[in-house]
């Protein structure tokens, strides 16, 4: 994507639960809420804190990522144990006119557009307002590259990818504990994937019952491809 590449971004970043691996590895794609849905994926899936946020709020239809590395919300994940991973996709990979762009914490804001309260306003610097998005966002190329300028490097950007986001055979997966870089390696080892791995600067204490349950849920993934898991996620453990 030039807006990235003119700004020097080699990577943006997405943040998922350790034991999504082998799902991802085997689409070699990071997939919205309707398409996993398609596949035969619960809702027991989903992170029950967040879920219901995106959709409301009008965003459901998009992968996440992020332009910021080690982002507060992920140090705050691994506070509680639960093993997560980073996925740096190269920038390049993201095809110009299919990004937008939300200058906004999604799934945390508080000043939305909703119940007849007027939201963030409109500017060059927040977006616009598209259908019926409780927040402003940037979707046009030149809407895009304005809320660039004004917002990075210091504000974190959500990065918006409609559907689908590809990931090519560059694509690097880094984990925040010794523990959890042996298990991702067999996942990739499994499913054949061509990804680097890496053990993140930033390490975590991993819950021995977190890993436990993780390594599980992992033996089973691996073991039938069809499997779509038992709703294993973090704030239910």
């Amino acid at each position: 994507m030039q807006l990235f590449k003119d700004n020097g971004v080699s990577c943006v970043f997405h943040y998922a639960p350790l034991h999504y691996l082998p799902f991802i590895a085997t689409a070699k794609a990071l997939l919205a809420k309707p398409q996993l849905r398609a596949l035969g994926f619960a809702e027991s899936h989903f992170r029950s804190s967040s879920k219901g946020c995106d959709e409301e709020r009008g965003f459901g239809e998009y992968v996440h990522l992020t332009v910021m590395a080690d982002p507060p919300i992920l140090h705050a994940k691994l506070s509680a144990g639960f093993p997560h991973i980073q996925i740096a996709v190269p920038a390049a990979a993201l095809a110009d006119n299919t990004v937008h762009l939300c200058r906004y914490n999604i799934a945390k804001a508080r000043y939305l557009r909703r119940h007849g309260s007027p939201g963030f306003p409109e500017t060059p610097r927040n977006g616009r307002y598209y259908a019926s998005k409780q927040l402003p966002t940037a979707q046009t190329p030149t809407e895009c590259r304005t809320l660039f300028d004004l917002n990075f490097p210091h504000t974190m950007i959500e990065v918006l990818v409609p559907s689908r986001l590809e990931l090519p055979d560059d694509t690097e997966i880094s984990f925040f504990h010794p523990c959890d870089l042996g298990l991702g390696r067999t996942v990739l080892e499994h499913c054949k994937s061509p990804w680097t791995t890496a053990l993140a600067q930033y390490k975590y204490q991993p819950s021995k019952s977190y890993v436990e349950a993780v390594q599980r849920f992992l033996e089973k993934a691996l073991a039938d491809s069809a499997w779509r898991g038992d709703g294993l996620e973090f704030d239910q453990v």
